[in-house]
Parts: C-alpha cells; sequence; structure tokens
C-alpha cells in the first residue's frame, strides 16, 4: 500500500506541474536503501498544456509500454493525466497478480486486447490471494 501511495502522491506533483509521466511501470518505480519510493524515467514525459508545438499529438510517435499504458497512447492521441492514471491501474494489477492484466505476442495485440476485452480479475492469476 505504501507504494501505491508514493506513486500516486509522485503522479500528483508531476500533474500539479502539468507533467504527464507517459510510462508508468513497475520497472520505473524503485524503493531506494532507505525505503522511500521514487518515480523514475520521465525520459517520454510531456506537458499538458506547451506554449508552443510544432506537431499535434496525433502526429507524434506512440509512448509507452502496451502492457500497462493506457491505449490511447498508442492509437491517435497521446493521452492526458488519465492516462497515467490508467498505467498505475495496470501497474497495481501486476503488483498483485505478478503479470500485466494485458499481454500479446507483440504491442498490436496487446492494444487490440485493451480496446477489445475487460481486463481479467486479478484473483484469476494470483492464487494467493484467493480466500482458502
Amino acid at each position: 500500500m505504501a507504494i501505491a501511495s508514493s506513486v500516486c502522491a509522485a503522479l500528483e506533483a508531476a500533474h500539479r506541474a502539468q507533467v504527464i509521466h507517459y510510462d508508468i511501470k513497475p520497472h520505473n518505480v524503485i524503493v531506494t536503501g532507505d525505503g522511500l519510493v521514487k518515480v523514475i524515467d520521465f525520459g517520454i514525459a510531456g506537458f499538458v498544456q506547451a506554449a508552443f508545438t510544432v506537431a499535434r499529438s496525433s502526429q507524434l510517435t506512440p509512448a509507452g509500454t502496451p502492457e500497462f499504458g493506457a491505449p490511447e497512447q498508442f492509437l491517435t492521441e497521446r493521452g492526458d493525466e488519465r492516462s497515467d492514471l490508467y498505467a498505475l491501474g495496470g501497474m497495481l494489477f501486476a503488483m498483485l497478480a505478478g503479470r500485466p492484466p494485458f499481454t500479446g505476442h507483440n504491442s498490436i495485440a496487446v492494444v487490440r486486447r485493451k480496446l477489445d476485452e475487460e481486463a481479467p480479475p486479478s484473483t484469476r492469476s494470483a492464487p494467493a490471494c484467493r480466500r482458502r
């Protein structure tokens, strides 16, 4: 719970500063030796409202990790704050189930599943979470 809460606080601070991370996933969250949770790798981050733009968001290259990123990041839009929250949900699912909610043999298959299917219940993948 502390990890999730800390990631939420980091996203809240980023979003308050008008920054979207675009790649929230387990590999971009670290726990330091003294127990602090850090969100790292803002390499593909974007701004909610830039003073100027060279290209429309629909012209930008898809960014993020398909297993965690929101579908719009890989379709016609880059996404917004909600995209980070979607990815956080996928990361929390992976923390419970031991795998992302959607997988596939390539990025297109993963995004297609996100568009066409309901997310699986996490208890299906994590027998330890089931009541005995």
